[in-house]
């Protein structure tokens, strides 16, 4: 969803990515946060991975396409 451009910001991006993480579990009481990666996005995957997600496990035929998706999550801890 983001531009190439972007590229050029990818540590200022991942730091206010873990701030707004951080914030949404503290501000909004969350327990679970959670996206989907389509499974042929290296890039995104460890992206993910690198902000504390972690893969839960892989929605076979999920996109439009009929593309595999992982869902991904970060769990609260207390």
């Amino acid at each position: 969803m983001l531009d190439e451009a972007t590229r050029r910001y990818g540590i200022s991006m991942t730091k206010v990515a873990k701030k707004w993480i951080a914030l949404k579990f503290q501000e909004d009481s969350l327990n679970r946060l959670q996206i989907t990666v389509r499974c042929s996005d290296v890039r995104a995957k460890k992206w993910a991975m690198c902000l504390g997600f972690q893969i839960d496990g892989v929605m076979r035929q999920f996109g439009p396409d009929a593309s595999d998706y992982f869902m991904m999550s970060i769990v609260r801890e207390d």
